[in-house]
């Protein structure tokens, strides 16, 4: 089977007994807002990570909205392959997809966290056991439908405990997935999928992540040259023209406290796998964020379905796998479909589709 020649390169050496894996994803997390990649948002648990694996400097998401782009690295193909073009068009049950494989190969699949990806039918087939939500999902808007200023998606600070948080949630409903084994003794292999929500929209984090402290970064300034008639019309129509001047560094002073917190988020997972002896001899992790946000450059906030640009697009992707050497960078251009057949070929699957 030919696999991305960059990821064989990077990775050096394919398992041949079944790893577990545990595939990590962010929503909107841009990774040039992450100090792994040079940016101001603190990430020292993802720059942990990266000292134990590679970390790709150039990897792109295949579209910059949430199913779509889920649907792309799920199955390893464009989202144009099999009419993917919206929120409303996600994996059917007969097509194929990476955890469906892991599952049909005798793996415990586990899902914690958001679907925007899979229909009823195709979860059933794809997943072994899930985990709940968590009390806390979004954040709440701070304003109401009727202000100018609530498409900015500002949010009030999120009250709750942060193990209380969906993010924080999710990520123990998998600790405790993995305890549940190990105290059965079980040996079969497992694949966890931890598509979670930080740092979306509604912005705003608990205590001590919402907000950012720190300089903040020049945001990239409204009216640029050759830049699509989208970006005026979603100002003028989302009311951005009515905005405070501050409105836009608030946004961005939110979204880094939440890239932030996701990485508090990530560490947890760490920590908790290192205390359970998984480690980059068993376990092959991969961490990475279906796509970016714009954060308040160019004026806008969120993301748009036909944005081309990097804050949209550059996405973080660490790989760790078992044989790898650890601390390697990559800056040659990768993209999310090269996901599949890599974590395929470390599970020791064959791929069986185009």
């Amino acid at each position: 089977m030919a696999r991305p020649l960059l990821l064989v390169a990077a990775c050096l050496t394919v398992v041949s007994s079944r790893v577990n894996v545990i595939l990590y994803v962010t929503d909107e997390l841009r990774s040039e807002s992450m100090s792994l990649f040079g940016g101001p948002a603190r990430t020292p648990n993802f720059e942990r990570f990266a000292s134990q694996g590679t970390a790709f400097s150039n990897a792109f998401s295949t579209y910059p909205v949430c199913t779509q782009s889920r649907a792309s690295f799920l199955t390893g193909r464009y989202t144009h392959s099999a009419g993917h073009r919206s929120l409303w068009d996600p994996l059917r049950y007969y097509e194929p997809n990476l955890l469906a494989y892991a599952k049909q190969s005798n793996y415990s699949v586990f899902w914690a966290g958001k679907n925007d990806a899979m229909d009823k039918e195709s979860f059933n087939k794809s997943v072994s056991e899930s985990g709940e939500w968590g009390s806390s999902t979004f954040g709440v808007n701070a304003y109401s439908i009727d202000d100018p200023r609530y498409y900015s998606f500002i949010s009030n600070e999120t009250r709750s405990k942060l193990s209380d948080v969906h993010d924080s949630a999710c990520v123990n409903k998998a600790i405790d997935f993995l305890s549940r084994r190990n105290a059965s003794g079980s040996t079969d292999p497992f694949f966890i999928y931890l598509p979670l929500i930080s740092p979306h929209p509604p912005y705003g984090c608990p205590s001590p992540f919402f907000g950012f402290n720190g300089t903040l970064p020049k945001l990239r300034p409204v009216g640029l040259q050759g830049k699509p008639d989208y970006h005026d019309r979603i100002r003028f129509y989302r009311n951005a023209t009515k905005w405070e001047n501050n409105t836009l560094e608030t946004v961005q002073s939110l979204y880094l406290g939440c890239v932030e917190f996701s990485d508090y988020i990530f560490g947890t997972l760490l920590d908790a796998l290192e205390k359970l002896g998984l480690n980059e001899e068993n376990t092959a992790i991969l961490a990475t964020s279906d796509h970016g946000d714009y954060a308040g450059d160019y004026g806008l906030v969120e993301k748009w379905p036909s944005g081309l640009e990097d804050v949209l697009l550059r996405v973080p992707f660490i790989a760790r796998i078992p044989g790898s050497k650890p601390g390697q960078r990559v800056s040659a251009p990768i993209q999310h479909f090269d996901l599949l057949p890599t974590l395929l070929d470390v599970m020791n699957i064959t791929l069986e589709h185009r």
